[in-house]
């Protein structure tokens, strides 16, 4: 529409208004838009944060990391990595003991046995063995204190 013919229409009454409810909504839709905009960059923004941690989090190193970190916390998962290695311990020291320093493969490969089969019997039976362990502690400690001489007066 040209100048001409928008001139001739607002001098009919009601015309006036319509423009104005017009030019009204033209500029509440414009600042929604703005707003829209302003949400949206600043969504963005928190989207590349988050990409960002959950990236570093996924890093193998952060994973092993955060295992260890976890697992140093749990009670539980501490008492079954501290049997195991017990039972590691104590089967490999078993199967020195027994088999020394041979060559011949036959003892080497029983030994290796005997080594997971004393490692496997020590993890699973770790409560009673430091049940066991502590009556024996307390059974030498007792006697120690049963040997201190008697002040007479």
């Amino acid at each position: 529409m040209d100048k001409k013919a928008n001139k001739q229409l607002n001098n009919y009454p009601g015309t006036q208004i319509n423009n104005m409810k017009t030019l009204d909504a033209s500029i509440l839709l414009k600042e929604e838009i703005r707003r829209l905009e302003t949400k949206q960059a600043h969504e963005a923004i928190l989207l590349k944060e988050q990409f960002n941690i959950t990236y570093n989090d996924l890093k193998p190193s952060n994973l092993v990391k955060s295992f260890f970190e976890e697992a140093a916390t749990s009670p539980a998962i501490l008492d079954t990595v501290i049997n195991s290695g017990i039972g590691m311990v104590t089967g490999f020291i078993t199967k020195k003991f027994l088999t020394g320093s041979s060559r011949n493969p036959i003892t080497k490969f029983l030994g290796l046995i005997l080594e997971f089969g004393v490692a496997n019997i020590v993890t699973n039976n770790s409560e009673a063995i430091k049940t066991q362990g502590e009556k024996l502690l307390k059974l030498f400690t007792k006697k120690k204190k049963d040997k201190k001489p008697v002040i007479q007066e």
